[in-house]
């Protein structure tokens, strides 16, 4: 990722980003706004403004030291009351209606999408349909994987300071009982490290 940013790394012939955007036009999800920051010139180059790929795409761009909970605060303005966050390294065939209806059931501030994974960073009750997430003390077989489903007005109360990561928020709605979960039963993929990748081109 030297000259590329990770979304744009090479699988197969397309960058990664084009599969996750491919699924949410055929998930019937038309509107897109892309958080970008390092390299997103070649971001905006290959996607425009998605028409071409039956998408509306807007872009929110930020210096590259932006942690990702920042990248979403500045971007408050462009987001939905309720929206659909994800990852740029992460991919899976998760059925977003369901994963939707799971949200507006349980009311949570965040609905995350979990999967199966040997020591795992998310505990969860599944009667409750609440989550533990992210602890040094959790023993678990569930990992997230992004496709998220997030209330906006909700989340911003969670943040104690808007240069955070991300991840500082899911902790602070575990902490309050308002992260729910969706279970994923089908594989993700992922290009978080370099064996990730490799595994994802095969």
């Amino acid at each position: 990722t030297k000259n590329t940013p990770k979304p744009m790394v090479d699988c197969n012939g397309k960058p990664f980003l084009w599969y996750l955007l491919s699924y949410l036009n055929k998930q019937n999800i038309k509107k897109v706004l892309l958080l970008t920051g390092y390299l997103s010139n070649q971001i905006v180059n290959y996607f425009g403004n998605g028409q071409k790929f039956g998408l509306t795409i807007e872009y929110h761009e930020g210096p590259i030291n932006w942690d990702t909970g920042r990248r979403i605060w500045e971007a408050n303005d462009k987001i939905d009351e309720d929206f659909l966050l994800l990852y740029s390294d992460n991919f899976s065939l998760v059925d977003l209606s369901e994963l939707y209806l799971k949200h507006i059931s349980y009311k949570n501030c965040i609905t995350l999408t979990i999967a199966k994974k040997e020591k795992g960073n998310v505990k969860i009750d599944e009667t409750t349909n609440k989550a533990k997430y992210g602890s040094e003390k959790i023993k678990s077989n569930f990992v997230e994987i992004g496709f998220m489903i997030v209330n906006k007005k909700k989340m911003f109360t969670y943040y104690k300071d808007k240069d955070c990561n991300f991840s500082e928020i899911l902790k602070n709605t575990s902490y309050n009982s308002d992260l729910g979960f969706y279970i994923q039963n089908d594989s993700y993929y992922s290009t978080s490290d370099i064996n990730r990748l490799k595994k994802t081109r095969s």
